[in-house]
């Protein structure tokens, strides 16, 4: 494959130089393997996505993390 992931990646991010865009376009239509390989990498940047949301830690974690802390040294 004349690609690296991390130029495919870089593609798919909308990071890609025009020339590198270019060329992969130019591939594209002519490697079913170049296309199976930007549908994962997509996949997988997908995943990425879903993990970015807010985390809420919980409200007591401070106090059951000092709690826990005595446990073991107790």
């Amino acid at each position: 494959m004349p690609f690296s992931d991390e130029e495919l990646i870089a593609y798919l991010l909308g990071d890609a130089s025009p020339e590198l865009a270019a060329r992969l376009q130019q591939h594209l239509p002519q490697q079913a393997e170049l296309l199976e390989r930007l549908s994962q990498l997509r996949h997988v940047l997908g995943q990425i996505d879903s993990l970015a949301g807010i985390f809420e830690p919980p409200s007591d974690l401070v106090d059951s993390t000092l709690a826990r802390i005595d446990q073991v040294a107790g």
